[in-house]
Order: structure tokens, then sequence, then C-alpha cells
């Protein structure tokens, strides 16, 4: 039993020091999107925005499009919260996980017209 206990400690350790190791502080822009439609047929922009909505609203993970490197990251945040903002230009700044691409949002803002708003999270997400 201490064996299985011992690894299991192991294991979670090791899960939190490659967490620390590979995350790093990074603020992206680009385009909001839905990821089931990009995966499936690489649907974004303006003319997919009300799909990316609906998509959004039901919970489907939402990603930014990094504008420099067309790189997609997924956002480990409430897509039901970002729905309103699809297919726009955002700014986001947070944890990228660099194994899985993933960003834990610490802010995320819409840009409208020259400059940036602060989206509201909800509580308990920044």
């Amino acid at each position: 039993m201490n064996i299985k206990l011992f690894s299991l400690f192991i294991a979670a350790m090791f899960v939190l020091f490659t967490t620390l190791i590979y995350a790093a502080e990074v603020t992206i822009t680009g385009e909001l999107i839905d990821t089931k439609c990009f995966s499936k047929m690489g649907a974004k922009g303006e003319g997919h925005a009300s799909c990316a909505v609906t998509c959004a609203k039901s919970g489907i993970p939402v990603a930014v499009m990094d504008d420099s490197t067309k790189k997609l990251h997924v956002l480990a945040a409430p897509a039901p919260a970002l729905s309103a903002y699809m297919s726009k230009t955002v700014k986001v700044t947070g944890e990228l996980n660099d194994a899985t691409g993933i960003i834990v949002p610490s802010s995320v803002e819409i840009k409208e017209g020259d400059t940036w708003k602060k989206v509201d999270m909800g509580k308990g997400m920044m």
C-alpha cells in the first residue's frame, strides 16, 4: 500500500512541476474562434460569427488564433462568457502551457476601434 501511495505522490509532483516548468505569462492578440467549426472545416472570420456565437454559448471551447504566429491557443475559460466576442480581435493575457498550447487567461480584452475594453469573465475566473 505504501508503494502505491508513494507512486501516486511522485506522479502528482511530476504533473505539478511539469505545469510550472511549461507555463509562461504571455499576451496574445488574434481572432476569437470556436474550436469545433475551425477544426472541422477551417471556419473563422466575420462570415462565421453567428455560428461561432452559437457554438460558444453551447459551451464548445473557444480559442485565439495568434495574429503573429497563426498558432491556435485554446482558452481554459468559460466559452459562454466570451460568446458575444466571437470572430472579433481579442488580446488575451495569461499562463501559456507550452506543452499543450492552452492558455489560462488572467485578462481578456476586446478591440473596439483603436481601444481595448476588458471583458468581464464572471466571478471566480480572473
